[in-house]
């Protein structure tokens, strides 16, 4: 069985931005055929240590020249409605490059 996917979602204080694109990414994992992917909220100032531990990091804030032991993809499309379809679309071929979902 494959390994569960995780993606974190990180703003400045890991509260209101974070926690609105987290939750429009939630709702559109099912239309991508994405299962079994855990979405969790983190703050900006442990995105670093939890990227330790997860596939994707969804990032509301710039992050100037730190780097992530994880993918990141912009998470602006989740905050502005603007863009989000081909945002998880992205997010599908970087957790699924094969093409495979986890059930």
């Amino acid at each position: 069985m494959a390994k569960r996917k995780r993606i974190i979602v990180a703003c400045g204080s890991g509260v209101a931005s974070s926690q609105l694109s987290a939750n429009r990414i939630k709702d559109l994992l099912p239309k991508f055929g994405m299962r079994g992917v855990k979405v969790d909220v983190v703050d900006f100032k442990t995105a670093k240590l939890h990227a330790e531990h997860s596939d994707l990091f969804v990032n509301i804030s710039p992050h100037g020249d730190t780097k992530y032991d994880c993918p990141m993809v912009s998470g602006i499309p989740f905050m502005t409605g603007f863009g989000m379809d081909e945002a998880m679309q992205e997010i599908k071929d970087m957790l699924f490059p094969d093409g495979t979902e986890t059930e």
